[in-house]
């Protein structure tokens, strides 16, 4: 027991008449400073008595014991209290009010103590009482001014006698501080709380409860100065207190938070989650106020949204709601603020329907309030402003805008408006008000910011794409991208010889635009061919950003343009480098539209796959994945942190660009060693995810194409206006511009309409017009070859992925003449692809091989059509309603019984036994063949495939592509003899996303699947056609070409949609 209490209980062992008075005056005085362990000592020494009760029930309201107060409270005799002793009553039941989250009643209970105040004669409770815990409580409930009129009279009195008061004031001064940091004050806060720090240090009872949240106010006022090495000192103090003490949960949860909050400020995101993680852990078993609570999980919510992870925000977002909704009357700024931040977390998605409610909610809301909280009714104004700017509704964001900048107070809130209007007007084509607007914005920060900082960078950039179609574009516009691409490029600390960029994806539009003027002006003018190739240094530093693995990290802004930027990108790469190849015939111009090329292709492909919503990779472990995810987004954030910093030149303290650089190296390190260990020991792994290496067209031509002379290889690139195709031999190339990608995509649509519906006239047509669009000038080149080609390699791009060449062809009078009857085809995603997955493979050797084949049978319902069923939906297996297949039993047994003719044996499950159990159960790398004649299904879910029905597993009996990716086998040929197995989602530059690419990783060397609905019967018959032809031939690829014209052969009036769904993804 430290001396304070030594010597108060001293004064009570002296109290030798036993009366209590002594014990009541200890008692006064232990709760003056606010010490209830030793005013509950002395409280038992008092005999029962109206003056013990309210004594005890001070006690209860300090030691949080909102119980034994309400009871305390209530057996407390109201007509015998005095005038003062009766204050003091109501005092109590207002903070109890209070703590019971009754606001309004509280704040009724202490205006009657108000009143009551002036009727009693003792001054401590008329000048000081009553003002010190209303003071308090109007603090709590966001009354800044009540709370500090009432905080400031109470101090007035405690001033009069510090020794006895001193606790008081102490206390009293916290709040003040506490009081100027909301309303950001911070000077005057930081004052305050030193004042209150001074006092608590030389008590000689322990008050580390309090200090460690003066401390904590203290980091947040130096932080609101940007004071980073103050502020940092604070927070770790304040946690260090907490920690040594063993503190309440909800104190760990604010320490947490505020150092959560500290660190985001400082766009330190990777720290700031750390911190909250620990926040959101004491939060939940801690007792705070609502407000706090909500506040801590909106925060983190912000924090999660800045780094574009948009549904975990939402649940934090969503959380915060359901804790501060009760309370929406007192608390409707926090409340608006969570509901706009919702609406913002589904407009960063491009979801405006799901947007629709909350901003409904929102509305109904500032209709019922008026201008009561008008600093969130702002932020509501500007949300639908930039609402409707997205949506294209540009008038109507520019009526709000209006009146926001009128209204706004000249803050960064009123910048911000500036800048969306700007944007809007720039939309309107209002390009001089446009102009006027960026410039003044760029000369407000200018006057704040170094040129390097990515905010000055954007505005440049955006200041010169105003210019864009005026007669201006040239001169200004270049003047200003320049200067944006000039102060964006920094100083690299790790290796002074390469770039680093305050903003990556500014830089690529700064290149953008600059490459768009030089190309027009060369065309407009059949300008200096010289000048022209000067822009090519544009495309490549783009590229190298593009490629960069830490790309992703950007700013808002950069989050509306990164989309829509790639691809136009890519798209005017192209179309450079063909007007550069036609121009002067130089071949090394096609190399480099071919790289441009794959890397649209073989970069994107990652993205497109959803491979961060795969749980599990077959070789690869869950700590390898965790390490994975935790190392690729930390080098990401510390690299954009830092070149952030250094961008920002004033702003930066050496401490914290030292902290982010030694982050950055370790992590950077740890990372480069990881990928090194993956790349040796998981290489499917690594280049599934990892292999940025894109194959050049030497090596296609010199260790392909060579070994292969009557084999061709073509490369598609689909664009928003043009399309091309980049032809292959063994000793030539060629660069073609092909038709009009829009004409393209309408004559596909056509061609997939008459095929789904047979319609045989409509076919000829649509197959003709887009051989002439996409094959005819191919064609041309082949038969000009010296070498006579007879192979085709295809990696098709865009929606061109959904389309099988063999059914494009002309019509001789009045006979139609497939391709498919003068070249054999096979498929790839990507020529980089292809070649890392297949340049290793052996030839088939029937001898040697085995295989294994499902045939499910399906119970429920009729198919007229009798077709293999595509479905796009992720319910149940009940909810796919798989129709009965006939023939798919037959199928397997027959093309078993053509495969043992040669030697090959198969295992065969039939029916009820082939369900996915069965097939899991399978060591699928003992199989050289796998066979699957079942139903497929894709379309932008999860695509999959179904096997029977069973009882007896828990298995779901689909297996869908993310369970695919857990499989291994090294299957020489896996047949899925289902219909759409092929087709995943199709974005521009990716190519055929789905089952193959899973079943490719998974190690399967040639895969054959379909495009769209398959006859039952016909494909029986093409599935037995084509084991019989792979029994003589052994290629895969001439198999089942030779499959599809003995069925055309035997029938010439049949229809394509019948043979001409299955295609070979592979080279063999």
């Amino acid at each position: 027991m430290n001396w304070w209490r030594c010597i108060l209980l001293f004064l009570a062992i002296t109290d030798l008449n036993g009366t209590g008075y002594a014990q009541i005056n200890l008692t006064l005085k232990s709760l003056e400073s606010e010490d209830p362990v030793a005013a509950g000592f002395y409280l038992k020494k008092i005999n029962p008595s109206l003056e013990r009760d309210l004594l005890e029930a001070e006690i209860a309201f300090l030691n949080n014991d909102f119980s034994l107060l309400d009871s305390t409270l209530s057996r407390i005799d109201k007509v015998r209290l005095s005038k003062c002793k009766a204050l003091q009553q109501i005092t109590l039941r207002g903070l109890l009010a209070y703590k019971r989250n009754r606001f309004a009643e509280a704040q009724n209970i202490f205006n009657q103590a108000k009143e009551l105040s002036s009727t009693c004669n003792d001054p401590y409770y008329q000048a000081a009482y009553v003002n010190y815990w209303s003071g308090y409580v109007s603090l709590e409930l966001g009354d800044l001014s009540s709370a500090q009129q009432e905080l400031s009279n109470a101090i007035k009195f405690f001033q009069t006698d510090t020794t006895r008061f001193r606790v008081k004031l102490a206390h009293s001064y916290f709040w003040l501080g506490a009081l100027k940091l909301k309303q950001e004050q911070y000077e005057a806060s930081i004052t305050h709380l030193n004042l209150s720090l001074a006092i608590y240090q030389n008590l000689p009872l322990d008050k580390s409860d309090i200090q460690s949240k003066i401390y904590n106010n203290l980091g947040a006022a130096h932080n609101g100065l940007w004071n980073y090495n103050e502020a940092i000192r604070a927070y770790k103090q304040a946690l260090s207190l907490n920690i040594a003490k063993r503190a309440a949960p909800e104190e760990l949860a604010i320490v947490y938070s505020n150092l959560g909050r500290f660190y985001e400020l400082y766009e330190n995101f990777i720290q700031s989650k750390e911190y909250y993680d620990k926040a959101i852990h004491y939060l939940n078993d801690g007792n705070l106020s609502p407000d706090r609570k909500a506040l801590i999980y909106q925060n983190y919510g912000t924090v999660l949204s800045k780094q574009y992870l948009y549904v975990p925000a939402q649940n934090q977002y969503l959380i915060a709601l359901k804790i501060i909704e009760p309370y929406k009357e007192i608390y409707g700024n926090i409340y608006a603020r969570i509901l706009i931040n919702i609406a913002y977390s589904f407009l960063n998605q491009e979801s405006y329907t799901a947007a629709e409610r909350w901003e409904k909610e929102l509305d109904e809301f500032f209709k019922s309030h008026g201008n009561k909280f008008s600093e969130q009714l702002q932020e509501w104004q500007l949300y639908q402003a930039i609402r409707d700017q997205l949506l294209g509704d540009y008038k109507g964001a520019l009526t709000l805008l209006d009146v926001l900048e009128k209204n706004t107070p000249q803050d960064d809130q009123h910048l911000k408006i500036l800048q969306v209007k700007a944007s809007v007007l720039k939309k309107l084509n209002s390009q001089e008000e446009s102009q006027a607007k960026y410039r003044q914005l760029i000369n407000h920060y200018l006057t704040k910011l170094p040129v390097t900082h990515p905010q000055i960078i954007q505005l440049y950039n955006e200041l010169a794409s105003t210019f864009a179609g005026t007669p201006y574009e040239k001169d200004s516009s270049i003047f200003y991208y320049t200067l944006a691409r000039k102060n964006n490029l920094l100083i690299n600390p790790l290796n002074k010889e390469s770039a680093f960029y305050a903003s990556k994806v500014e830089w690529i539009i700064s290149n953008y635009y600059l490459l768009k003027i030089a190309l027009t002006s060369f065309k407009a003018n059949d300008g200096d061919f010289k000048e022209l190739l000067k822009a090519e240094g544009l495309i490549q530093s783009s590229v190298s950003v593009i490629q960069s693995q830490r790309v992703e990290m950007r700013e808002s802004a950069d989050v509306i343009n990164l989309m829509r930027l790639y691809h136009e990108f890519f798209d005017l790469a192209m179309e450079y480098y063909y007007t550069a190849y036609t121009h002067s015939a130089d071949k090394s111009y096609l190399d480099k539209a071919f790289l441009i090329s794959e890397k649209t292709k073989y970069q994107s492909l990652l993205a497109s796959m959803k491979l961060d919503k795969v749980n599990a990779f077959s070789r690869v472990t869950d700590k390898v994945l965790s390490e994975e995810r935790k190392l690729t987004t930390e080098v990401a954030q510390l690299e954009y942190q830092y070149s952030q910093e250094v961008a920002k030149q004033s702003e930066p303290l050496p401490q914290l660009l030292d902290e982010y650089l030694t982050q950055w190296k370790n992590t950077t390190s740890k990372f480069d060693h990881f990928l090194d260990s993956i790349k040796l020991n998981l290489p499917d792994y690594y280049n599934l995810k990892f292999n940025k290496t894109s194959v050049e067209v030497s090596q296609i031509q010199n260790d392909f194409l060579s070994k292969y002379p009557h084999m061709a290889w073509v490369s598609f690139y689909q664009g928003e206006q043009f399309s091309y195709a980049l032809l292959i031999s063994s000793n030539e190339k060629h660069f073609l511009k092909l038709g009009n990608s829009q004409t393209i995509s309408r004559q596909l649509n056509a061609l997939k309409n008459s095929t789904n519906l047979q319609l045989t006239e409509e076919f000829h047509q649509a197959s003709e017009a887009l051989y002439m669009t996409t094959f005819k000038a191919i064609d041309s080149c082949l038969l000009l070859l010296p070498q006579k080609i007879t192979d085709l390699v295809v990696i098709p791009d865009g929606n061109l992925s959904l389309l099988n060449f063999e059914l494009l062809g002309k019509r001789n009078k009045t006979v139609w003449s497939p391709i498919l009857l003068r070249y054999t085809f096979s498929y790839g995603y990507s020529s980089s692809l292809l070649w890392i997955e297949f340049r290793e493979k052996q030839s088939i050797n029937l001898s040697k091989l085995n295989m294994i084949a499902f045939a499910p049978e399906f119970k429920s319902g009729t198919d007229t059509q009798k077709g293999r069923r595509s479905l796009e939906n992720e319910n149940l297996y009940e909810d796919f309603d798989f129709q009965p297949l006939e023939k798919n039993q037959d199928e397997v047994v027959k093309s078993s019984e053509v495969l043992k003719k040669h030697k090959v044996n198969s295992k065969l499950y039939l029916g009820e036994t082939a369900n996915e159990a069965n097939f899991k159960k399978e060591s699928l790398s003992s199989y050289d063949i796998i066979h699957l004649a079942t139903h497929g299904f894709a379309g932008d879910g999860l695509p999959g495939v179904a096997f029977a029905r069973s009882s007896e597993s828990d298995d779901d009996d689909i297996l869908f592509m993310e369970e695919i990716f857990a499989l291994r086998n090294k299957a020489r040929l896996l047949c899925l003899s289902a219909c759409e197995t092929a087709v995943g989602k199709i974005s521009t530059g990716e190519g055929i996303i789905g089952l193959t690419r899973a079943f490719l990783y998974s190690g399967s060397q040639n895969i054959i699947v379909s495009l769209w609905k398959v006859n039952d019967e016909k494909t029986e018959k093409l599935m037995v056609e084509f084991y019989a032809r792979l029994a003589k031939t052994r290629s895969i690829s001439k198999s089942l070409h030779q499959a599809k014209v003995s069925m055309i052969k035997k029938d010439p009036a049949l229809h394509p949609a019948h043979w001409a769904a299955f295609i070979h993804i592979g080279l063999d």
